[in-house]
């Protein structure tokens, strides 16, 4: 019996062996033929391990350079209109390096007590921002402290700020932190106001005024014509000087009597500087710098040209001479540059 079984057992073995070698051919097959380990699932491919592009560093631009200021022994600040931005400018290259944001079209800029001061046509302030560009507070207490700010000046000596109210036809002075510093400047006396600088020797205040002139190089038929000028004034607010930019001239005579006309120095006067008792002052009309000695106020040198080529001015706005190369840097606005006039400054 127990050989029966045994018999009986192998034959089963055999059998299965038999079936078992039948399938491996079947292509049924549920399972892969191949040695190999089976593939994952069916899937999308993962995306390719990539470092991401380095981005390129923004190409700053001026579009609207309105005024300029010192910022340190190599660059400087610009304010510009258009783009709602202030800019710092490599004295070399002539390009901005870095901006700061403002709320607002910016006019006026200055710095003092490690802080920039920038004039806000939009809000009609004067901003105040860090070294940083965070915004810190605004002069006085308030917006729309100024009908139309067109510019801002420093007495470091005196630590007084002036802003100019175009609109207001006056000078609003301030301390350092915000505080209003006294009456107003000019009221009376000023036009048109629209751009002011302070001589860092005396204190005193020069401004350009538009005046009130008409058609350039023709009388007007009203006696309340004021010429254009650059008006004086001491820093307690006391008018001195005057500056004419025209002067009345009379040609001709006889019985039919001469003709009178307008003789003009300048015409729109917008940005000053004062560097060694020298005033630079643009004018913005006939793209020209004017040069004058403060201590006789009479014209000393002149240079610039209208036009778009480089060395140019198409309607300049603001002005700085740095003091130690004499070097002449301008706004040049309706190019969209800061244009230099490399020694050109007046040596003492």
């Amino acid at each position: 019996m127990h050989r029966f079984l045994c018999h009986i057992l192998c034959l089963s073995m055999c059998c299965l062996l038999i079936v078992l070698s039948g399938c491996s051919d079947n292509n049924d097959f549920p399972f892969p033929q191949s040695s190999q380990p089976a593939p994952p699932p069916e899937t999308q491919p993962a995306p390719p391990t990539e470092t991401p592009p380095t981005p390129l560093p923004e190409i700053l631009v001026l579009t609207s350079p309105a005024r300029i200021a010192a910022f340190d022994v190599d660059r400087l600040l610009v304010s510009d209109y258009e783009s709602n931005y202030i800019y710092i400018v490599d004295k070399t290259t002539l390009r901005p390096t870095a901006k700061i944001k403002v709320q607002g079209k910016s006019t006026g800029i200055a710095l003092a007590d490690g802080k920039i001061f920038v004039g806000n046509r939009t809000l009609r302030s004067v901003d105040v921002f860090d070294l940083q560009g965070n915004y810190l507070y605004r002069l006085g207490t308030g917006k729309a402290q100024f009908l139309q700010i067109n510019d801002v000046a420093v007495d470091a000596t005196r630590t007084i700020v002036y802003a100019l109210d175009t609109k207001g036809k006056c000078i609003k002075r301030f301390n350092l932190d915000g505080i209003s510093a006294g009456t107003d400047i000019g009221v009376s006396t000023l036009q048109q106001p629209t751009a002011l600088t302070v001589d860092p020797t005396t204190g005193n205040i020069l401004i350009s005024d538009f005046g009130n002139p008409g058609i350039p190089g023709v009388l007007k038929d009203d006696s309340q014509q004021v010429l254009p000028s650059v008006q004086i004034f001491n820093f307690d607010g006391t008018h001195i000087q005057t500056i004419n930019g025209a002067t009345i001239a009379t040609s001709g005579g006889g019985m039919m009597g001469g003709t009178t006309t307008l003789q003009t120095t300048f015409s729109t006067p917008q940005g000053l500087y004062i560097d060694n008792n020298y005033l630079y002052l643009v004018d913005a009309l006939s793209a020209t710098i004017r040069v004058y000695n403060l201590s006789t106020l009479t014209q000393v040198k002149t240079f610039g040209v209208r036009g778009t080529a480089l060395g140019e001015l198409f309607y300049p706005l603001d002005i700085i001479v740095d003091n130690s190369t004499k070097d002449v840097f301008v706004t040049d606005n309706r190019n969209k540059r800061i244009a230099v006039y490399r020694g050109e400054g007046v040596a003492p």
